[in-house]
């Protein structure tokens, strides 16, 4: 888990700093769309994973907490369930306090409001977009941790063309830049 975590964040600094950074002056769109063809490529690489550790298919780990189980009728949730309502919330508010009161959360916000006004005012503008390619990548990393007790190893596993063209044609009527209208 520590190392798998540890990939996705070295693996968020390396392709905002090799891929995001040439289209920091281009369209969102162009930039999305090289986001996705990333997405692509490291989940093609995903099916060589298993022969690399001398594995068919993916191994399974052991589920914790998996003697725990919750019944709310219809449902049933177990200990990985509850790993994920303990978690979610407790990163979120972290995260809500890191951007809202934290120098770099403040530094973070500034510069995706306008980034060439924050560099003039002196904020490192190319660091932080690391560090929110890391951060991104980090939460990933822990989602799929916390994904795993409940549905197992994913391997290739994509969210699919249709989700994401779903998602793009959103993206497009918010003209890349309004979340409310997306």
């Amino acid at each position: 888990m520590v190392v798998g975590f540890g990939a996705a964040l070295g693996l968020g600094a390396v392709i905002e700093i090799l891929v995001v950074r040439r289209f920091a002056k281009a369209p969102r769109l162009l930039l999305t769309v090289a986001t996705i063809g990333i997405g692509q490529l490291l989940s093609f690489a995903t099916l060589g994973l298993p022969r690399l550790f001398d594995y068919d298919t993916a191994p399974q780990p052991p589920r914790p907490f998996g003697s725990v189980r919750v019944e709310w009728f219809p449902n049933t949730f177990t200990g990985g369930h509850l790993l994920i309502a303990i978690f979610v919330p407790a990163i979120c508010m972290g995260l809500a306090v890191f951007l809202g009161r934290s120098r770099f959360g403040i530094a973070v916000r500034a510069s995706a409001e306008s980034a060439d006004r924050a560099a003039l005012l002196g904020i490192p503008v190319s660091r932080l977009n690391t560090l929110v390619w890391v951060m991104a990548a980090g939460l990933s990393g822990v989602a799929v941790l916390l994904r795993m007790p409940i549905q197992g190893v994913s391997i290739g596993e994509t969210l699919g063309l249709s989700l994401l063209l779903r998602a793009l044609a959103a993206a497009v009527i918010g003209r890349m830049e309004s979340l409310p209208v997306t």
